[in-house]
């Protein structure tokens, strides 16, 4: 069952994501006890080759944060208009299971243009993901301050215009002392290709070394 959810625009919502969602906008929540500590999150978008590779690694200050519910959280997908990237996991068509903690602050708006919602093609390691529109953050179930996270989503065939998003790099400061940092990388060659850069510099040396002699 789907749910349309207009402060969503083009993203449509499965009935559990749109409860989740609500409860956020709704209520406060109640606070979970969490050891406090700043931390910092790293998520980098690359494109390589004709694929889109998101990957994160980095830990979650969830100590200050007011948590709101746990529930089924998106899958592993980029939708620009809820300002939403959820990362790494099973992937879809498996929707995670994810801890939703609400934010202080919007997060990340500028790395999003218009466009539709997509879902990544594989996806691997823990789960992670950020709901700009709402100011929540998806970590996994039982997750404790400091604990790293790492995971990976591969969108093949996708180009960053495809996923709406703008090259550059984004930082969003929370709690005052935790921080999700957000890069995405216009180009990157792939294996293949970087090794034909690295031997092309390598003949050029020689020629220039046989000039000299």
């Amino acid at each position: 069952m789907s749910v349309t959810n207009p402060i969503f625009g083009c993203k449509t919502l499965r009935a559990p994501v749109a409860l989740a969602v609500a409860a956020l906008l709704a209520s406060g929540g109640a606070a979970r006890a969490q050891p406090p500590g700043s931390a910092v999150m790293n998520i980098t978008v690359s494109q390589i080759g004709s694929d889109v590779v998101v990957n994160f690694l980095g830990n979650i200050n969830v100590g200050s944060l007011t948590f709101s519910q746990t529930a089924f959280g998106g899958y592993s997908e980029i939708s620009p208009g809820a300002i939403e990237m959820t990362i790494g996991g099973p992937g879809y068509p498996t929707q995670t299971i994810a801890d939703f903690y609400s934010l202080s602050v919007p997060s990340l708006s500028g790395a999003f243009s218009v466009g539709s919602a997509a879902f990544a093609s594989s996806a691997s390691g823990n789960f992670f993901g950020f709901i700009g529109i709402v100011s929540a953050i998806e970590v996994p179930t039982g997750y404790i301050t400091g604990t790293l996270l790492s995971g990976s989503s591969t969108f093949a065939n996708k180009t960053l215009s495809d996923l709406a998003l703008n090259p550059g790099s984004y930082s969003q400061t929370y709690a005052t002392s935790s921080t999700i940092n957000l890069t995405i990388v216009n180009s990157v060659p792939e294996p293949a290709s970087l090794g034909l850069v690295v031997g092309g510099v390598a003949v050029l040396g020689a020629v220039r070394r046989r000039k000299r002699a």
